[in-house]
């Protein structure tokens, strides 16, 4: 028979496991009321959950108003949509594994003609393509690729390349026409990436902000104190990188979690963002920017019961235990005991009889003596 607690424990939904679906990134509206000032309305969705928030800059410089507490969708996974360096990023990620998309608010407030510059963001040592957005007129028969205006390759159109100044790890070229791979990237690769036509007119073909970041460095999360009553608990935790930590509460009572306070992403000392949140009763610490992710995670149930009649459970279980215990050796002790008692009055029969025994043979021998004298 098992106590009505250790049947519902079961009950208890499982951590997620499994990959996240992807995730997009949608502008619904940009709001513009002059040159330096725009709002942006976004949604980021998943294919059974979405979040919108909303990010306003004045003079590039953009901050995030609502929608930073994330949300936990129907597979337990948390959705989240923040800010980091003017850059809008909906991420969809669990204890193992994250999908995002983002997009650069810059390039929606500030960039109304002209070529648009598309933002990437790669990750050191990582090869990078750089393409033309179409091809180019017929009567281009040379594309310049300029880092940070100044001219730096130069492409025939019959593919020939010419390398003015080389880039840390070398170019490579693939078979499309134009088209350019940065080999081994590192961060003084960063800049914006421009390809020109070879014209009178230097008509713009196709622009990049590129971003080299390194991976981010790995993460703690460390439970501080934890206030334990008989209704409820109180889990004080600290998010930590070598260099940031962002603290928050998370209060537990039966099975359910909330969070009060530290929901906002911070932004560490080298541009990433340090998140410690709540999904699915797993408290997760993340260190992330837009190329690499570390994470840390306890899940609230290991470290104080959600629900009060776990301690009841605790103590029955204890308590039966002990009785079954108590019973067992005082059983086993009468079975030893009767086991004892049995093979002593078999030895005294044992040496009665052969004492008896002995005491015929003598006098047998006895008689047997006299006849012979």
């Amino acid at each position: 028979f098992l106590p009505p607690c250790f049947i519902n424990s079961s009950q208890k939904p499982p951590p997620p496991s499994g990959p996240v679906s992807p995730v997009e990134l949608i502008v619904d509206r940009v709001d513009s009321s002059s040159s330096e000032s725009c709002d942006l309305h976004v949604t980021c969705r998943t294919h059974n959950a979405h979040i919108s928030s909303t990010v306003s800059c004045f003079d590039r410089v953009c901050i995030q108003e609502g929608g930073e507490r994330p949300e936990v969708t129907t597979s337990g996974a948390s959705l989240q949509v923040h800010l980091l360096n003017n850059v809008i990023i909906c991420n969809h990620s669990n204890q193992v594994h994250r999908t995002h998309d983002l997009i650069h608010a810059e390039q929606l407030c500030y960039q109304s003609t002209g070529t648009i510059v598309t933002p990437v963001f790669v990750l050191k040592g990582r090869d990078l393509l750089l393409k033309l957005d179409a091809d180019p007129p017929e009567r281009v028969l040379i594309v310049d690729w300029k880092i940070n205006k100044t001219v730096t390759l130069r492409i025939a159109s019959n593919g020939k390349p010419n390398v003015l100044r080389n880039s840390t790890g070398g170019f490579e070229f693939p078979e499309n026409k134009f088209s350019v791979i940065l080999k081994n990237v590192q961060e003084v690769d960063s800049g914006v990436y421009s390809a020109e036509a070879g014209t009178l007119q230097r008509d713009k073909l196709a622009e990049y902000k590129v971003t080299v970041q390194g991976p981010v460095s790995p993460v703690e999360l460390i439970v501080d104190r934890v206030d334990n009553s008989s209704e409820s608990c109180d889990l004080h935790v600290t998010c930590r990188t070598h260099n940031s930590n962002i603290n928050s509460t998370f209060s537990c009572v039966d099975w359910f979690c909330s969070q009060e306070g530290g929901e906002r992403p911070e932004v560490t000392t080298s541009g990433a963002s340090l998140q410690v949140y709540l999904s699915n009763n797993v408290i997760i610490c993340n260190h992330s920017n837009q190329v690499h992710w570390t994470h840390d995670f306890d899940i609230t149930e290991h470290l104080c019961p959600s629900n009060p009649a776990e301690h009841l459970c605790s103590d029955h279980a204890g308590s039966v235990f002990l009785v079954k215990m108590v019973v067992f050796s005082v059983g086993l002790i009468i079975m030893v005991s009767a086991v004892i008692t049995v093979h002593l009055v078999d030895f005294k029969k044992h040496q009665q009889r052969n004492g008896c025994q002995t005491r015929h043979a003598a006098r047998e021998e006895s008689s047997h003596l006299k006849v012979t004298f």
